[in-house]
């Protein structure tokens, strides 16, 4: 019989599964499992993660994690969703895999090959969040560095609450010499703003104005100071200052349903890298997979009974967009996300 030590622990480097930011931290292991996170200083986030990562123990040693599917919203037991799934996989072509962000590389790959041996043509990413279009910036990578060797910084967003991990830097580059200069634009006063050496508060929805203007751009029949709620001219200075500053970066986080034209505000980002020369640093929770369609196919396909089964992988789909659920509401939703279960309420658990 083994002899169990409570004092023993090991801990394990990883990756934090949670988003595509790539934090590193340790799981600590004892004789009873997953005991707790360890904050990894040489990391690649130094140590830092978001209220996600520090839980990480807890969800991974969660006594129901990845045990109970969901069919229609209801659970059900592993037995009967195979069996279901079985009989709908006899026609593949009425099947479709969508999957969103908290599924690895190799689970996606799984995925793929799943559907390619099963017949399955329709697959689809169910993240739906406008942080997507960020990608097309992902093509230059960026690094601390960047702020580091900044001499003026524009922010859209809250990146302390959102990307904590560069929070120490922005605070240290900040204080490191006076003429550093942050320019924080959102339209509520967040954690960032707080450090902001000018916080531009706009009416709401209209930060892409904003980024418009600092880029010398002008909309017709649109006055961009007065719908925006910032002064011309101080618009202007930031954005001739920014331009004439040796070195900065653009630094963008979009919150969930916290955008109100995502393509004006993608476009007027890139109006303002091209304007000043500067990168644009996007934090991009999920920036992986596509599938061979879109998801808005799909939900075409199931208005049209074309699809009458979706299996979903993740964590998003279908709890944080029921806007959808009475387009779909005459297709079998398979899900097969990690979820608490409260008595009442089927809440998805990331």
């Amino acid at each position: 019989m083994k002899t169990i030590d409570r004092s023993y622990t090991i801990t394990k480097k990883t990756v934090c599964p949670f988003c595509s930011f790539g934090c590193e931290f340790g799981l600590v292991f004892n004789d009873f499992g997953v005991s707790g996170v360890e904050y990894l200083k040489e990391g690649s986030s130094e140590g830092r993660l978001c209220p996600r990562g520090s839980s990480a123990a807890f969800y991974l040693n969660h006594p129901k994690r990845l045990s109970m599917p969901v069919k229609d919203g209801k659970t059900i037991a592993w037995t009967k969703i195979v069996k279901d799934m079985k009989k709908a996989l006899e026609k593949p072509k009425s099947v479709a895999v969508t999957f969103d962000r908290n599924i690895t590389i190799e689970e996606y790959h799984a995925l793929a090959a799943f559907c390619r041996n099963a017949g399955i043509e329709y697959t689809a990413s169910t993240y739906c969040e406008p942080e997507a279009l960020l990608r097309q910036f992902l093509e230059t990578p960026s690094t601390l560095n960047d702020i580091d060797n900044a001499e003026m910084i524009v922010v859209v967003g809250d990146p302390f609450n959102q990307a904590p991990m560069i929070s120490k830097s922005l605070i240290n580059w900040e204080l490191k010499a006076r003429n550093n200069r942050l320019i924080v634009i959102d339209s509520i006063r967040t954690h960032t703003a707080h450090f902001a050496s000018d916080f531009c508060q706009v009416t709401a929805g209209t930060e892409a104005l904003a980024l418009l203007g600092l880029a010398g751009e002008t909309i017709s029949g649109v006055d961009i100071a007065a719908v925006s709620g910032l002064d011309g001219s101080r618009i202007a200075e930031i954005g001739a200052s920014f331009k004439a500053a040796k070195k900065g970066v653009i630094i963008v986080c979009l919150s969930f349903a916290h955008c109100f034209d995502p393509l004006l505000l993608i476009e007027a980002l890139s109006r303002l890298q091209q304007y000043s020369g500067k990168n644009v640093m996007p934090f991009v929770e999920f920036a992986g997979f596509e599938g061979n369609h879109y998801f808005g196919s799909i939900i075409e396909l199931a208005k049209r009974k074309k699809v009458k089964h979706i299996f979903n992988f993740g964590e998003l789909f279908p709890f944080y967009y029921p806007q959808l659920a009475h387009a779909l509401k005459g297709v079998n939703m398979y899900v097969t996300s990690p979820i608490k279960q409260n008595g009442y309420t089927t809440l998805p658990v990331a």
